[in-house]
């Protein structure tokens, strides 16, 4: 769970360093164009407005749909556990389920059984 949203978080800052980029650039070049040709001003204002609105879209397209749909997926799949299915947690182990309780699984690695919350799985692994 730490591992994913490290690395949401981190395509997060990733994103937003080329989205204030853009922004710049659209601002930088919007003052340039002011300066040596002067635009009408029906149309300026609202394109920046509409360019800012369609990069927030584009960021939610990118970084945080796929995220979420991801998201869904594995809780569909942790609802659909049995035992016997194979699991990665979070901090690495994989294993064998063994029992299913309400807020935790029982999984077996190797020669121990481990106890580990719904949450830390990180996916499951259906038996081919």
């Amino acid at each position: 769970m730490w591992l994913t949203f490290a690395k949401t978080l981190n395509r997060l800052h990733l994103t937003l360093f080329y989205f204030s980029i853009i922004i710049f650039s659209i601002f930088a070049f919007n003052t340039a164009m002011k300066k040596e040709v002067s635009m009408p001003s029906g149309m300026g204002g609202y394109t920046q407005i509409l360019i800012i609105i369609g990069m927030f879209v584009i960021i939610y397209l990118v970084l945080f749909l796929p995220e979420s749909n991801r998201r869904k997926k594995l809780k569909q799949q942790i609802s659909q556990m049995k035992p016997g299915d194979k699991v990665l947690t979070s901090s690495g182990i994989y294993g064998t389920i063994d029992f299913i309780s309400e807020k935790s699984v029982y999984i077996k690695s190797l020669d121990s059984k481990l106890e580990v919350s719904k949450e830390s799985i990180a996916a499951v692994l259906k038996n081919q």
